[in-house]
């Protein structure tokens, strides 16, 4: 080999390397992606956050809509982060979406409920399947449901984003989710 052929080898190595680096780069960071495009919906709804933290596997997040008080939390968990799992899987992602709001005689109301939906062979990971939750020091009382979201409908190759379909897909879910709590336990927001 010659000197020019040399270098053009070396020029597609390096082509090569840089395409796989950013394959890798991109695929690692689709959850933080996911946890921002959730958190720029949710406050262009006009929802406030009130927490966000991470356990190194899952995101968590909470927000607060001011007027009602109403609110949002979701759990996001990228389950492809390996490149070789998102080759053969996609990018997918196990979302679960939960709404909550405030109950009067929380308390009462929660003990009767649990007693009576959560069940100890409830799997709760199922899509689709509603599980309740109640946070009793503040008083809130929440619908939650798991989701199993291909990340590749909400972001593009370059990780641009499309907010206002995520948020119009969230949306659905909290608009379901609070048919749900209300109608199950004949709430009116307090």
């Amino acid at each position: 080999m010659d000197d020019a052929q040399k270098e053009s080898v070396f020029a597609e190595l390096l082509q090569h390397s840089w395409s796989r680096y950013e394959e890798l780069f991109h695929n690692e960071r689709m959850d933080d992606v996911l946890l921002g495009a959730v958190v720029a919906s949710c406050v262009r709804e006009g929802y406030q956050m009130l927490e966000l933290n991470s356990d190194g596997v899952n995101h968590y997040v909470r927000f607060e809509l001011p007027g009602d008080h109403s609110r949002l939390i979701f759990r996001l968990r990228h389950l492809a982060e390996e490149l070789a799992v998102s080759k053969v899987l996609g990018h997918l992602a196990e979302v679960v979406v939960g709404y909550g709001e405030r109950v009067e005689k929380l308390g009462a109301r929660w003990s009767s409920l649990r007693s009576e939906v959560r069940h100890p062979f409830l799997a709760t990971d199922e899509p689709g399947v509603v599980t309740f939750d109640a946070e009793l020091s503040g008083g809130y009382l929440y619908a939650q449901i798991p989701l199993l979201l291909d990340l590749g409908t909400y972001l593009k190759h370059d990780l641009e984003v499309d907010v206002p379909l995520i948020r119009s897909h969230l949306d659905s879910a909290v608009h379901a989710l609070k048919r749900v709590l209300r109608g199950r336990l004949e709430l009116t927001p307090s």
